[in-house]
């Protein structure tokens, strides 16, 4: 389900790790907020629209 260009979600940290990391083999921005230590779902990724989330 793609979703549309500038939707922001916040996924689980270690998720959110795993697609930085493919997304930069890919050559797609990904911006994500340093996640807090209280919180391990405290990260906001930017997902382009041709990311083919779930």
């Amino acid at each position: 389900m793609p979703l549309p260009n500038g939707h922001y979600i916040i996924i689980n940290v270690q998720f959110s790790n795993a697609l930085s990391l493919a997304d930069a083999k890919e050559g797609a921005r990904v911006v994500a907020a340093t996640p807090e230590l209280t919180s391990r779902f405290q990260r906001v990724s930017f997902v382009p629209s041709s990311f083919p989330f779930f």
